[in-house]
């Protein structure tokens, strides 16, 4: 029994590291035509002039830069004095629901005892020397001004000063087709009528008392904004991003994509990534009279109308129904309290998405999805031609 939990966890992380190594071979594979030989891998040059891009007029540091260039997953030692104890073991008991319950207690000695050895003897591979890092930290509390940003779709670090990110994301936010602003949060009436949706799912022997976990929520806060820049186009443009985490509706919008995910059967248009639609299309030949297109959603989520969504769920609702333990009024009452979580702060300030889904919510992908499964449904059989193949891939 002991190391018990230790080891389910290195068998588990074992096999996801088969998995991705499996993957990242096929890739290279599919690049190279299977002919990629490397002669000598020492000699790789690796550039990383371009793993950081400042928009700002100052010079940063190449202590600060060797930082940054090792990318938001580095971590720091930390002192012992500073270790999150509670929230490492709020997290560690969040975990033991997935492991057996005849386990759970030699897990939980095993982990304490991890910890406390950790403590008492760190053993810890710095990449920096004490005097680097006061200096790393000097220059950062000397430039409050400047926010280091990881970019969108690209594997870089990116630097802007404060207000000229405050003001882009103003800018983007000031779109009145899209956002408005708001007075109040609304996270208190949300998370009360959650909260009463799960207590009547319990009282009418829906789901039980202990499933209403996944979906009763307390202290939840407003979504929260932030900006990506899109190094990658001119004028570097913002990704807006809300985070659903402990919003009102987040465990209620995971369960429901949970359920729906199950009833779901895949499209005839669907495609894992653009390995699956090379493997797809290879060997085919286009028509002399044809070309082929590309085609791109522009802001999907806040441009899908609700009542489609709506009518997407009703159609599927004989293939869902097996795996939702709710009739399809109650679905549908999930459903709406889910959309009017459209809410977001940032900077202080509460916005509101004036159509379509909710941005950052865990449900709003696969709504998405089916309702664009049934728009190119519709649109292709209007087509006065036939389509040799047609296929969409669904990013994020």
């Amino acid at each position: 029994m002991s190391n018990s939990f230790f080891n389910m966890q290195n068998y588990e992380l074992e096999k996801l590291f088969l998995k991705i190594k499996k993957s990242n071979r096929k890739k290279i594979d599919s690049l190279s035509g299977g002919n990629l030989k490397i002669q000598n891998p020492k000699l790789v040059f690796v550039d990383k002039s371009k793993w950081l891009v400042n928009l700002t007029d100052l010079e940063i540091p190449r202590d600060v830069t060797d930082m940054i260039n090792l990318g938001p997953k580095h971590g720091l030692h930390i002192k012992n004095d500073f270790i999150p104890m509670a929230k490492l073991i709020s997290d560690f008991e969040a975990c033991t629901q997935k492991i057996p319950s005849e386990l759970r207690d030699q897990a939980r000695i095993d982990y304490a005892s991890k910890i406390n050895n950790f403590k008492r003897n760190p053993q810890v591979t710095g990449t920096f020397n004490r005097e680097v890092i006061i200096s790393i930290r000097d220059f950062r509390l000397s430039h409050p001004e400047l926010l280091f940003l990881k970019a969108d779709k690209v594997n870089a670090t990116f630097c802007i000063n404060r207000n000229d990110y405050l003001t882009k994301m103003l800018s983007q936010l000031s779109d009145v087709n899209t956002y408005k602003i708001v007075k109040h949060d609304l996270v208190y009436t949300l998370q009360l009528r959650v909260n009463n949706l799960a207590n009547a799912w319990v009282q009418k022997k829906f789901i039980s008392s202990q499933f209403k976990r996944s979906i009763y929520i307390n202290n939840s806060v407003p979504a929260r904004a932030y900006g990506l820049p899109k190094i990658h186009k001119p004028e570097v443009p913002f990704r807006i991003i809300v985070s659903f985490i402990n919003s009102p509706t987040y465990k209620l919008a995971k369960t429901l994509n949970s359920w729906i995910k199950i009833g779901l059967t895949r499209p005839a248009s669907f495609i894992k990534d653009s390995f699956d639609l090379v493997d797809i299309i290879r060997g085919q030949v286009l028509p002399s009279n044809y070309i082929l297109v590309s085609l791109d959603v522009v802001s999907l989520f806040t441009n899908v109308p609700l009542d489609l969504v709506i009518n997407a769920i009703k159609k599927r609702w004989d293939n869902l129904k097996s795996s939702i333990p709710v009739p399809l009024d109650q679905m549908l009452t999930a459903l709406n309290i889910c959309f009017d979580a459209s809410i977001f702060k940032f900077n202080d300030t509460i916005y509101s998405q004036t159509f379509g889904l909710p941005m950052g919510s865990p449900l709003s992908p696969i709504l998405a999805d089916i309702v664009m499964d049934d728009l190119e449904s519709c649109c292709i059989k209007k087509l006065p031609f036939t389509l040799p193949f047609y296929y969409r891939y669904r990013l994020n």
